[in-house]
C-alpha cells in the first residue's frame, strides 16, 4: 500500500470517528478547541484513524482467518497454491503492476469498511455501555447498524480475497506458459 493510500484511509477512518469523538469531547466543556489550526486537526484525525484501523484489524482477525478459508474452498485451491498475501503482493508487483493496483484499492476499501464497524462499535459502547453522552440511537438501531457494516465488510473482504486467489491463480498459469514456451 503506497502513502496516498494509507493516508487517505486513514484519514477517512478518522473523519468517521467524528461521529463519536465531538459529542464526546464536547461532554468535556473545552473551549480551546475552537482555536486548533486545521492542520492539527488533520494530524489528530490520521492518528484516530491510525488507531481505528487497529483496533479493527483486531476486531475482525477470527472472522478474517474463516472467511479466507471460505475464499480459498469457493475458488477450488489446493493447499499447495496457498502462498502468503505478501507473497502475492510481491508476486503481483513483479509480473502484473495492474493486479497489485487493483488488490491494493480492493484492500483499501475492505481496510475503510472495517473501520467503519469499529467506529460504530465504539460509539454504541459510549453511549450505551459507558453513558458518555447521548447520541439518541437505541440499542436495536445501533445493533443492525453495526450488523450492516460488518456485512458490509464480510462482502467486501470475501469479494477481494476471491479476485487475489484468482488473480494469484492466473499470473501463476501464465508464468508457468512462458517458462514452458521458453
Amino acid at each position: 500500500m503506497t502513502l496516498p493510500g494509507l493516508l487517505i484511509e486513514y484519514l477517512i477512518s478518522g473523519t468517521i470517528a467524528l461521529i463519536w469523538l465531538v459529542p464526546l469531547l464536547a461532554s468535556f466543556n473545552i473551549d480551546a478547541m475552537e482555536s486548533i489550526p486545521l492542520p492539527l486537526i488533520a494530524v489528530a484525525l490520521y492518528i484516530v484513524g491510525m488507531t481505528i484501523d487497529f483496533l479493527a484489524y483486531w476486531m475482525v482477525k477470527p472472522l478474517k482467518a474463516f472467511l479466507r478459508r471460505k475464499a480459498w474452498r469457493e475458488n477450488g485451491e489446493g493447499r499447495e497454491a496457498r502462498n502468503s498475501s505478501v507473497d502475492r503482493e510481491i508476486q503481483f508487483s513483479l509480473y502484473a503492476p495492474e493486479l497489485a493496483k487493483e488488490v491494493a484499492m480492493r484492500s483499501s476499501r475492505d481496510r475503510i469498511a472495517r473501520g467503519a464497524v469499529a467506529n460504530a462499535a465504539i460509539a454504541f459502547l459510549l453511549e450505551h455501555v459507558l453513558n458518555a453522552y447521548p447520541l439518541t440511537l437505541g440499542i436495536v438501531a445501533w445493533i443492525l447498524i453495526i450488523l450492516l457494516l460488518l456485512a458490509m465488510w464480510w462482502v467486501f473482504q470475501f469479494l477481494s480475497f476471491g479476485y487475489e486467489i484468482s488473480a494469484d491463480r492466473a499470473l501463476r498459469e501464465k508464468l508457468a506458459s512462458k517458462t514452458l514456451i521458453t
